[in-house]
């Protein structure tokens, strides 16, 4: 099946590449939007994390390169986003930038009053700008930057519209589930809140203060801890919360292989595990295998 599926992909790699190398005419958006879908196809094939090759057939410049011969549109604008988000994905499972392509998005970063599709892509966008904060060379990554940064998620929190509070809130319960329930009303609503928390986390991983600080390093890493474990209990409660909107899942499992080793109460590693194996299950990707790994640590069954 897997030799099958790699000789489809290189016949429509045939087909397609001829077509976004034409100059001479304008691209459809059809094959714009099929190289995204070969993209991450490609990606997904990556045989581990450690292995993984930075420049691919489709890369994100290419797509940024082939975006100039596209006519703008709203379907333009959201295989763009669907970019991002992979580009955030994998970023982050193999700790590089996210890159440039964010300048690509069509996305108003300034705050100020818009529709609730755009308050949930400048999310996401801060999303990859934390992420490529967190993999830069650590000569930029100075206090003012991250100050910067971190004034952006607070100031998007406090002017989002009321819209993105969850319709029902439950904090979490040791005896029944350890995590918050968090109801939403659409999907761009929960894909904010998570990619809120998400560069929150990362923005407390890359504290400029804790990761150079000596003196009470290790009480200010506990610290930062506890509120990286609220932050991925927030993104876990999310994704099960919502189970109808399959991203969330996908998002919470890529956080628990980054952070799940945070982890130590067996109600919540139980479930923790369970959530990653739901994602590993359905995306099938490689780069995801990090189940074994943090089961061998969480001291879990098969």
């Amino acid at each position: 099946m897997r030799l099958f599926a790699d000789e489809c992909q290189q016949n429509c790699l045939k087909a397609l590449i001829p077509a976004l190398n034409d100059y001479e005419n304008a691209i459809q958006e059809t094959v714009f939007a099929s190289a995204v879908i070969l993209r991450l196809f490609e990606e997904m094939t990556e045989p581990d994390p450690r292995e993984a090759i930075i420049s691919y057939t489709l890369s994100a410049q290419v797509l940024i390169r082939v975006r100039d011969g596209v006519p703008t549109s709203s379907f333009i604008d959201a295989a763009f986003i669907v970019t991002l988000r992979q580009e955030i994905f994998v970023a982050n499972l193999i700790q590089r930038p996210v890159g440039s392509i964010t300048e690509h998005c069509n996305i108003d970063m300034s705050l100020v009053a818009s529709s609730d599709v755009m308050w949930a892509f400048r999310a996401i966008a801060h999303a990859a700008k934390v992420t490529d904060f967190a993999y830069d060379n650590v000569s930029f990554r100075t206090r003012d930057r991250w100050e910067s940064l971190m004034q952006y998620l607070q100031d998007w929190e406090a002017l989002r519209p009321a819209s993105f509070n969850p319709i029902y809130r439950e904090e979490g319960n040791p005896q029944s589930c350890p995590f918050p329930k968090l109801w939403y009303c659409n999907d761009y609503h929960v894909a904010a809140r998570q990619y809120t928390e998400l560069s929150r986390i990362l923005l407390l991983a890359s504290d400029p203060d804790t990761c150079q600080m000596r003196i009470g390093r290790m009480r200010t890493g506990r610290n930062n801890d506890a509120t990286i474990r609220d932050c991925v209990r927030v993104i876990c409660g999310v994704a099960l919360s919502n189970t109808e909107y399959m991203p969330a899942r996908l998002t919470a499992g890529f956080v628990i292989s980054m952070c799940g080793e945070l982890f130590h109460q067996p109600d919540e590693t139980r479930v923790l595990l369970a959530m990653l194996s739901d994602a590993e299950s359905y995306l099938g990707w490689p780069c995801l295998k990090s189940k074994d790994d943090l089961q061998r640590l969480w001291g879990l069954p098969d």
